[in-house]
Parts: structure tokens; C-alpha cells; sequence
């Protein structure tokens, strides 16, 4: 295998204004072939080739070609364990210190799927995910998150030091993002086990009581405690004083100041579809999420052309905070989108294997587990499908979560 065929070349840059590493997927053909060939069974001499390429490309100086050789190690680490023990015990550790985010990034999501592979690997993985949490650069702190989440599922007995390191990131980094991915990637996760558990509980009041503003946080935590939740007065002032800032389009800008939400959202998931630059498309996604919350009726326009968003391949960030305005919508309207929800998850089940897309887009089902026994038995029945296509165990165990 010559890593030459993996050369970055400008042209096959998906969004221009991203750092081609960050689109390193756009690779499709050649990923998808390797895996395919794994799964179905490949010579032992094969997987050998992958591994020896993927650790040759490791010492690369370019960081594009290190994070090809951590790709194609993940690929093996899923069927290799003395690999994944490798991975977290020795590659790790020198990796975390690489002075590009996104080799540190991808390194701990290696150290993930190292902990699915053999949960022996969870306690020197949650170690390697509380560096991460110390980490600069925002991605990394997320997946060192979601590494927390991993590791005690796969081993119940870092439940407490897995939430002092949750509980103290959030305190000192308690911006709304963190807080939605610590509610999604190790308390959602952990509710099945933990949560008639005072301790974690109290964490999750806590962020509850800090929420003001950002009704999806509120929704989330109160769906989690199976509690009702609501929007109150001073949320949708905060939301209107903040979408006041959020654009410099005058038309957008005219209608949000006459607090016509709807028609704002409208205009702006259109302008979202024909987008082309990362930023400008994650800008409009967060106004349309704020949006959402000011608008009381269900728009099933709106949530079809959000979906059909998951379609668009481009870049996993952009899946991940499309499923969070998703998810918003669902919490909203559990009942008047149970259908459609159900089947953007299907659909997106059949067109990605992506474990950790396949994870966030599952997520967004978690309302109708608990919303009343109508939404739930679509979502039971539901089930069968998505474990059918799950792209690994830690997808499976997601899929797990939305039963209780």
C-alpha cells in the first residue's frame, strides 16, 4: 500500500475555509474499501500491510499524513487487541503532546475505540481523557468528554473519579457547549446505571440552575431527571437580546427585531442549504437553534430541511451541531415529530457508518424514550432497524440507552 494515493490535493477540499485535516473522511472510497475488506473477513497479511502503513505514517512531519496513519490504525484497532493496548499504553501518551489539535483530537478517539476493544483499557484511558480536558483547543476537550462517558461504561468503577473530572471542567469551562456535550456524552450515557445516584443528580440540578438563557440545556437536564421543563420569560429575552447580535443581515436582522421567529428561521435554513463555507453554515445553524426555541408551533418544513442537512457528508462537526438543533426540536414537540424524527434516524443509520455520527443522530431520539407510551413504542419499534445498521459496539450500547 503506497501512502502516496492518500496526498491531499486542494481540489478535493470540501469546504475551503477548513484545514483539509479537518475533512480527512472526504477520503471515502479508499476508508470505506479497507474497512469493508476488514469486516469481511480480510487476510490476516492484509490487516498487517494497514497497521505497519498507519505506524509509518505516525512520524510523518506532516500533521495531514499523521492523522492518515491514526485513521487507518483505528480501522485495526476494532479487531486487534494487543493493537488497542498499543494504542492507549505507548502511542497515546506521545501523540497527546503533538502541537497540531487535530492529531490530539483524533489520538483520543483512538484511545475510544481502544476502550470499546478491550474495557481493561478504560482506567488508562479516562487518565489519558483528563489530560484532554486540560487541552487548549475546544475539540479535543469534547472528545475527552465523550472518553469519560466510554470508559466507565465499559468500567463502573471510574464512575466517581469520571465525574469529579466532569463536574470540575464544567465549572471552570461552563459555556453552553460544554455544557450540552457533558449531558450528552457522559450523563445521558450513564443514566441507566446512575441515576438514582444522588451525586449525579446533583450535577445535573446544578447545570440546570446555571441554564438560564439556553433552554436546551434546561431540556435536556430536566429530560434526564424525568422531569417537565419549560420556557420562561427571561429565557426568551436573553434569546432575543443575543439573536439581536447573532447577524449583520438586514433582513434577518429586521425580522428578528420584529420577533417574527418563524419567518427569520425560514429565511436562514435556506441560506444554510446553499451556504458554502463551514463558518458561515455553523454561524446560521446556532441562530436557527435559538430561533427554535422562540417559536411555539411545530414546523415540520423546518425540521425536514434540518435533516436533510445530515445528508451533507462534509464535515462530522457539522453533522454533530445539526443533531443538536434537531435533538431542540424533539424536546420541543416529541410527540408532533416522533415520525419524523424516527425516520431521519433510520435513514441516516443506512446512509452512514460513522460510529460517532451514527451516535449524536441516535441521541436526538432520547425524548421519546420518556415522553409518554405513544412516543415510546415508536421508538421501541423503531430499534431493531437502527442496531441492524450500528457501526460498532459503542453505537449498539447508545441504542441500548434509548430501551430505559
Amino acid at each position: 500500500m503506497s501512502s502516496e494515493r492518500l496526498s491531499y490535493h486542494p481540489s478535493q477540499s470540501r469546504f475551503m475555509d477548513r484545514d483539509p485535516i479537518h475533512n480527512i473522511w472526504d477520503q471515502e472510497d479508499y476508508f470505506n474499501k479497507i474497512k469493508s475488506t476488514i469486516i469481511n473477513g480480510a487476510p490476516q497479511s492484509f490487516t498487517q500491510e494497514i497497521e505497519a502503513t498507519g505506524k509509518s505514517l505516525l512520524d510523518s512531519d506532516d500533521p495531514y499524513q499523521v492523522k492518515i496513519g491514526i485513521l487507518l490504525l483505528r480501522l485495526c484497532i476494532w479487531d486487534n487487541q494487543p493493537l488497542a493496548e498499543e494504542w492507549v499504553n505507548e502511542i497515546a501518551p506521545d501523540l497527546m503532546t503533538h502541537s497540531h489539535p487535530r492529531i490530539r483530537h483524533s489520538t483520543l478517539w483512538n484511545v475510544r475505540s481502544s476502550i470499546w476493544q478491550d474495557e481493561a483499557l478504560a482506567e488508562q484511558g479516562i487518565k489519558l481523557a483528563r489530560n484532554g480536558l486540560h487541552d487548549g483547543d475546544p475539540a479535543v476537550q469534547r472528545v475527552a468528554i465523550w472518553t469519560h462517558g466510554d470508559a466507565v461504561l465499559n468500567n463502573e468503577d471510574l464512575y466517581i473519579p469520571g465525574l469529579e473530572s466532569i463536574k470540575s471542567f464544567i465549572q471552570d469551562n461552563p459555556k453552553e457547549s460544554n455544557q450540552l456535550f457533558a449531558l450528552e456524552e457522559f450523563f445521558m450515557p450513564l443514566r441507566k446505571s446512575f441515576k438514582d445516584e444522588d451525586d449525579y443528580k446533583e450535577a445535573i440540578i446544578e447545570m440546570r440552575n446555571q441554564s438560564r438563557g439556553y433552554p436546551g440545556v434546561n431540556a435536556r437536564c430536566s429530560n434526564i431527571l424525568g422531569e417537565d421543563y419549560s420556557i420562561s420569560i427571561d429565557d426568551r429575552e436573553d434569546i432575543h437580546q443575543r439573536l439581536l447580535t447573532a447577524t449583520s443581515n438586514t433582513g434577518e436582522m429586521t425580522l428578528i427585531k420584529d420577533r417574527k421567529y418563524k419567518e427569520a428561521m425560514h429565511q436562514i435554513v435556506k441560506q444554510i442549504s446553499v451556504a458554502q463555507t463551514f463558518i458561515d453554515r455553523m454561524k446560521r445553524l446556532w441562530i436557527v437553534r435559538d430561533l427554535s426555541w422562540m417559536d411555539d408551533s411545530v414546523d415540520l418544513d423546518i425540521f425536514q430541511q434540518l435533516s436533510s442537512f445530515l445528508s451533507d457528508t462534509r464535515d462530522g462537526d457539522l453533522i454533530r451541531t445539526t443533531s443538536v438543533v434537531i435533538a431542540d426540536h424533539i424536546l420541543k414537540f416529541p410527540v408532533e415529530l416522533a415520525d419524523q424524527a424516527i425516520e431521519t434516524a433510520e435513514r441516516f443509520f443506512n446512509e452512514s457508518d460513522i460510529d460517532g455520527s451514527q451516535i449524536v443522530v441516535a441521541q436526538t431520539l432520547t425524548a421519546l424514550r420518556d415522553h409518554n407510551s405513544e412516543t415510546k413504542s415508536k421508538l421501541l419499534n423503531a430499534l431493531p432497524s437502527l442496531y441492524s445498521s450500528a457501526a460498532n459496539r459503542s453505537v449498539s450500547r447508545t441504542l441500548d440507552n434509548l430501551k430505559n
